[in-house]
């Protein structure tokens, strides 16, 4: 099983996406993320994420995010899509 992890330096912050997905990897919802989350936020504030899981469940793709502070939010996507438009949505 292949397992990719990416570490992405935020300016007040860190973010590490890993997970098994090849489509999107987590290289590529890492990009995506990295854009989306709020600039000088602190680690394990409540507004921060700090790790997110991607990988694929019952032709699912399942995307984990967790913040140090313990908070918590799964979602879950139908991975019929191409792999950009699956990144973009995550």
């Amino acid at each position: 099983m292949l397992f990719t992890t990416l570490a992405l330096g935020l300016i007040a912050g860190f973010l590490e996406v890993d997970g098994a997905a090849t489509c999107p990897s987590p290289i590529e919802v890492g990009e995506r993320l990295a854009i989306l989350l709020p600039v000088g936020v602190a680690p394990g504030s409540p507004s921060s994420i700090d790790h997110a899981r991607i990988n694929v469940f019952d032709g699912s793709l399942v995307i984990d995010l967790e913040a140090s502070s313990g908070l918590r939010s799964v979602r879950r996507l139908a991975a019929n899509a191409p792999c950009g438009e699956l990144a973009d949505a995550a």
